[in-house]
């Protein structure tokens, strides 16, 4: 009887720290960028800017933001299309082909924005901060994807 009672206070004890930490998860969950220190202010933070150079900093990347999610909603508009061509047998490979075309256009414009954006934040670094900019670039890189410096990488898992 005093096992069952104990497992019983113990169930209990889990229950409510996990609905404890479901809570917490749930009501601090909100849009990272609207925090103070959020994602959106790392680079301000991590290159140590203040004043004036941290105000233009966040203006500069409110606008690159906003840029960055109308070519990211373009190119699944551009995607959604190439696809939609399937719906359609007598598609021939030129419509194939400039669609394709087009969704390489925009991942252009893209990565075009984002170099000079970097340039830009760059441009009003001082020498001290350019290093710290290309660390975090760099970093940043390897990974979106860019593997493990010089190339190097680790044996594949065993199985």
């Amino acid at each position: 009887m005093n096992t069952t009672r104990l497992y019983q206070l113990v169930i209990a004890i889990l229950l409510l720290v996990n609905a404890t930490t479901i809570g917490f998860v749930w009501l601090n969950s909100g849009d990272m960028a609207r925090r103070p220190g959020s994602a959106r202010m790392f680079l301000a933070e991590e290159l140590q800017m203040a004043g004036p150079q941290k105000a233009s900093l966040e203006a500069i990347e409110v606008k690159h933001h906003q840029e960055k999610r109308a070519l990211v909603a373009k190119s699944r508009a551009l995607q959604e299309n190439l696809f939609d061509l399937l719906q359609n047998p007598a598609t021939d490979s030129s419509e194939v082909n400039a669609a394709a075309e087009a969704i390489v256009q925009n991942m252009r414009v893209m990565e075009l924005m984002t170099y000079y954006h970097f340039k830009t934040v760059k441009d009003m670094c001082t020498p001290t901060q350019w290093l710290q900019l290309d660390q975090h670039i760099h970093r940043a890189m390897q990974q979106m994807g860019g593997g493990a410096p010089n190339g190097h990488r680790p044996p594949p898992p065993r199985r």
